[in-house]
């Protein structure tokens, strides 16, 4: 009889395992397996995130990847104690279903000391997820927040009346914002070849830490992916709806709507090396000039194509971006990954060298090693990313590559190079990190268009040739990040977290803009926010 119950809880905890729930889209959460995905044996896609729980399992124990070890105390036993300190706070498990409930939690207080200001967040809310049977979880969260930012972070909110990632705010108290926010998805696998997920949330496509192809630093948008996983190959398709907030449309005056399908094929042709192919088009929903209702264009609904042939033989006036992301395990806990992306561009005049303002590209190259020095859990990663002038933009404004008024790529939009390094470590329940990043790029006076800003058409650039990239006011910018945190309950991320930021911009012709900001608080796992820009 007992072995009988042995092997019943086993296939019950087995059953718990094969969860279709995300990992958490964390920078801090998903580096913890950084280092056991990118290994060669495990020949695993780590170009697209977020990664599903139970692909991650394959390869590692998601409790040995966080590897905290358990409290002593006799409380920590009782279900409070777990609670706190080591499980979900609510947690029903019927062996076949399983619903958790967390809070997400962000009190933080601070003080931006060369803009002379107090600065706080106060995040509240919950994040409810379950599984039903081995196939299908669902995630969804809501927490409203109040806060108030550094100096510069502040007039980047004036002026583009968006928190960073996080949509929009209104005033609250002084020099503050309320504001809310949502997400949430359904994941369904019927195969172990097929997963399904519809969802209001964000993906990223690249191995850095940054995505020239598409990143998670604008808003929330709503997206249906499929995601097929056959033998080293992995191939993925988003129908997604992004929004233009500075343009209305129609008698109701909603914000303007575009349209988008992207297709990514990832390929392991060597347990050393994984390729992959990325292609989107993004078109607006509705004609600006005469109003008429395009809705989803059915040419871009067949997934085995290539987007500029068809553009090219409807006469499509629509936005296009290719891109491949390579990675290369060259010797052991040492990679190089890298991007490519191609908006516009003819070879000729590639070759020319002249600075033709058509020429849209941009390049990423990184390094990443894990276990420094022989130092278990000392992680080092840097990369250079470079983008000329104009890339991401297009004749209509609402059909640029951005949604909700930040770039769907970098965040500094176009026309840049930037250098951004990191030093993790972590021990048992203690973590750090350290950021160093430089970055030169430019900006535009009043009444020019230098190719920084992806919301401006293309057609109103300065000069046909002679674009280089940081034309126009030259910004250099330097921004330095070190955080230090005690995880109190690793399963939803509660944790003590103090951080010291100082940002340094010089600007031609113009006054400096520094920041020297200090801050501590109390937070669990929040989707990932990028401030440093």
């Amino acid at each position: 009889m007992k072995r009988i119950l042995l092997i019943l809880l086993l296939s019950m905890a087995t059953m718990a395992q094969a969860q279709q729930l995300n990992i958490f889209p964390d920078n801090q959460y998903g580096a913890q397996f950084d280092k056991y995905l990118n290994r060669k044996k495990a020949v695993f896609h780590t170009s697209m995130r977020p990664y599903l729980q139970a692909d991650v399992e394959r390869v590692i124990s998601i409790d040995s990847a966080v590897g905290v070890k358990d409290y002593d105390w006799a409380f920590a036993h009782r279900r409070v104690g777990r609670a706190l300190f080591s499980d979900h706070l609510i947690k029903l498990d019927s062996g076949i279903w399983q619903l958790y409930l967390d809070p997400v939690i962000d009190i933080d207080i601070g003080r931006d000391r060369a803009a002379g200001i107090n600065t706080y967040t106060a995040t509240k809310g919950a994040a409810f997820s379950g599984n039903i049977g081995k196939k299908f979880s669902f995630y969804t969260a809501y927490y409203e927040n109040q806060a108030r930012f550094p100096g510069y972070l502040g007039t980047w909110i004036n002026n583009n009346t968006v928190i960073p990632g996080q949509g929009r705010p209104k005033p609250f108290k002084i020099g503050g914002w309320d504001y809310g926010y949502a997400n949430g998805y359904v994941s369904y696998t019927p195969t172990r070849y097929l997963n399904v997920q519809a969802g209001h949330g964000k993906n990223f496509i690249g191995d850095g830490y940054r995505s020239l192809l598409l990143s998670d630093n604008a808003f929330n948008y709503p997206y249906l992916k499929l995601t097929a996983n056959i033998w080293r190959i992995k191939y993925s398709i988003m129908l997604a709806q992004f929004q233009d907030i500075r343009s209305v449309t129609g008698p109701n005056q909603v914000y303007g709507k575009k349209n988008s399908v992207m297709h990514y094929f990832d390929i392991i042709p060597h347990k050393r090396l994984a390729i992959g192919l990325f292609e989107s088009v993004v078109w607006e929903n509705s004609d600006s000039a005469s109003g008429a209702y395009r809705g989803f264009d059915v040419n871009y609904l067949n997934p085995l194509i290539f987007f500029r042939p068809v553009e090219f033989t409807l006469g499509s006036p629509d936005n296009v971006i290719i891109g491949i992301n390579l990675k290369y395990n060259f010797i052991k806990n040492q990679v190089l990954y890298g991007q490519v992306v191609l908006d516009e561009f003819l070879l000729k005049e590639v070759r020319a060298g002249d600075g033709w303002w058509a020429n849209k590209q941009g390049f990423q190259l990184g390094f990443k090693s894990f276990d420094v020095f022989g130092i278990k859990n000392l992680n080092f990663q840097t990369e250079y990313n470079w983008v000329r002038p104009y890339t991401y933009t297009h004749f209509k404004q609402i059909q640029n590559y951005a949604h909700f008024n930040q770039p769907l790529a970098h965040p500094l939009g176009a026309n840049f190079s930037e250098s951004v390094s990191f030093l993790r470590y972590k021990n048992n329940r203690w973590w750090f990190q350290a950021e160093l990043m430089f970055a030169t790029f430019g900006t535009d006076s009043v009444g020019t268009n230098y190719g920084g800003d992806v919301y401006k058409p293309y057609q109103t650039y300065n000069s046909e040739y002679g674009n280089r990239v940081g034309q126009g006011i030259k910004n250099n910018l330097t921004y330095f990040d070190l955080t230090a945190a005690y995880i109190i309950n690793p399963t939803y991320g509660l944790r003590l977290e103090a951080g010291i930021t100082t940002r340094r911009q010089k600007i031609q012709n113009a006054a400096d803009v520094n920041t020297t900001w200090i801050h501590f608080g109390l937070k669990t796992w929040i989707p990932a926010k990028y401030y440093d820009f």
